[in-house]
């Protein structure tokens, strides 16, 4: 990939979506994963001890709803953050300095 090792403005690999999110991983403050095409941010502490735990899966309802709030941040959604990594990629190997900051991207 073109844009191996680089990282967009919320540090999301640029290379595509971070790993689905996985029950049997021990997640860490500051890890993201993707689950509906969603990508989510584990929380720092003492939020982020409940990242790993049944229950707190983010977009889980079926125990506590909302419950995963607590310890995962939305932050977007993978194919936004595909389209504006391609475009911010392209604009910065032009050499072009802009300083008009996208806020969000919504396709």
């Amino acid at each position: 990939s073109p844009f191996e090792g680089m990282s967009n403005r919320n540090g999301i690999a640029m290379s595509g979506c971070p790993e689905k999110y996985d029950a049997g991983v021990l997640y860490k403050e500051g890890d993201t994963v993707t689950v509906n095409n969603s990508i989510f941010r584990c929380k720092g502490w003492p939020n982020s001890g409940h990242c790993s735990q049944v229950g707190y899966k983010p977009l889980e309802t079926t125990s506590t709803p909302d419950s995963w709030k607590t310890a995962w941040d939305f932050i977007g959604n993978c194919n936004s953050y595909e389209k504006l990594d391609v475009v911010n990629a392209a604009v910065a190997q032009s050499g072009f300095r802009s300083k008009v900051a996208v806020a969000e991207l919504v396709w």
